[in-house]
């Protein structure tokens, strides 16, 4: 959000900020007003071509071709303030910090958490209950990722042709084959492409990975934004509405 006030104007003459001084409290709204629909038209045209107030283009997003702050305009207002000598210009709600956030280039810190309920607001996939990926896949074989398998001993062998007793069979079904109760005997395989993908999901295959890669997974980082100017003011442009407006209301 910005604050627009009468006596930043340096583009106007002694002449109109005198005028501007004696103007009756309904002259100085109508001044305000009138700026105000030009700043949000212009702002709400800037967004849409993905420029600063002076033109220049945005830094593009790291991926995809997506515009950025498509649903911003809609909510953009403008307010008078100080007995209309001021006027706030920008998002007067909670989404005013975001705008900030990109106005001034500040760094964001994520939580793991948050970024969950992002992903679910927005209708992306939960890394814990996607599937792990053929990549981390691929990755966990590459750094010799093994599990428990179960090992038949020599009578398991011979058993095995008639009916392995049921509730072995039922932990075996239940656990994958790979927890490993204390009264069976098991061995450290490296499990195929498939099973990872059929039996880990993406968070569980993250973690996995970094375990294996000596490294810490981080419940929480920070996001550097580049500096993308929403807001600005042109004092030569808004001189320009002021003289205007004072010379309409001076031939009323």
């Amino acid at each position: 959000m910005m604050t627009v006030s009468y006596d930043q104007r340096s583009y106007l003459r002694l002449q109109d900020k005198l005028q501007v001084l004696m103007l009756p409290k309904e002259g100085r709204k109508k001044i305000l007003t009138e700026i105000g629909k030009y700043e949000k038209k212009k702002t709400k045209k800037d967004i849409r071509s993905q420029q600063s107030p002076s033109g220049t283009k945005w830094k593009k997003r790291e991926r995809g071709n997506k515009k950025m702050f498509k649903k911003l305009p809609k909510h953009l207002k403008y307010a008078q303030s100080r007995n209309n000598w001021e006027m706030d210009f920008g998002w007067l709600n909670s989404i005013g910090y975001v705008a900030n956030y990109h106005q001034e280039g500040l760094p964001q810190k994520f939580r793991a958490k948050e970024m969950w309920k992002e992903n679910k607001k927005n209708n992306r996939p939960d890394p814990r209950k996607t599937p792990a990926t053929r990549q981390q896949a691929k990755d966990l074989k590459k750094l010799g990722y093994k599990i428990s398998k179960y090992k038949m001993t020599e009578q398991d062998e011979k058993d095995h042709s008639r009916e392995i007793d049921k509730k072995r069979r039922e932990i075996l079904k239940k656990n994958g084959g790979f927890h490993n109760p204390d009264k069976f005997k098991y061995k450290k395989v490296s499990p195929t492409i498939k099973w990872i993908v059929a039996n880990m999901n993406m968070a569980a295959a993250n973690k996995a990975i970094a375990d294996l890669e000596g490294r810490k997974i981080r419940n929480a980082w920070q996001i550097e934004r580049p500096k993308r100017e929403l807001l600005g003011v042109s004092p030569r442009r808004v001189a320009m509405i002021i003289k205007k407006e004072l010379k309409r209301q001076s031939a009323s």
